[in-house]
């Protein structure tokens, strides 16, 4: 585990594959970057399927972003303090 005077670091990101949302925490170092913790929260298959479809032209569309776009904020909520409970990080720590 990390002492507190070392900062770590955050990194979130949903791929093209749709299926969830990864994060990662490292910390840098004279060894490089070192992956300290991971997570993954996946979406529903209801989020997947309103996210392929804006693939296609179709009614609603910015409404519909909207939507997804505020749900996958939720799923990026989730993964970060997924990554945090299942490390035991504390969000003091994160630069």
């Amino acid at each position: 585990m990390c002492t507190p005077n070392i900062p770590i670091y955050v990194g979130m990101m949903s791929g093209t594959s749709m299926d969830g949302v990864d994060a990662v925490a490292c910390v840098f170092n004279e060894k490089g970057c070192q992956f300290i913790a991971r997570s993954f929260e996946p979406y529903s298959d209801m989020l997947r399927e309103s996210l392929l479809s804006l693939c296609q032209t179709g009614p609603d569309e910015v409404f519909r972003m909207q939507n997804g776009a505020n749900e996958i904020a939720k799923i990026y909520a989730k993964a970060f303090n997924k990554l945090l409970t299942d490390s035991g990080l504390n969000y003091k720590n994160i630069r």
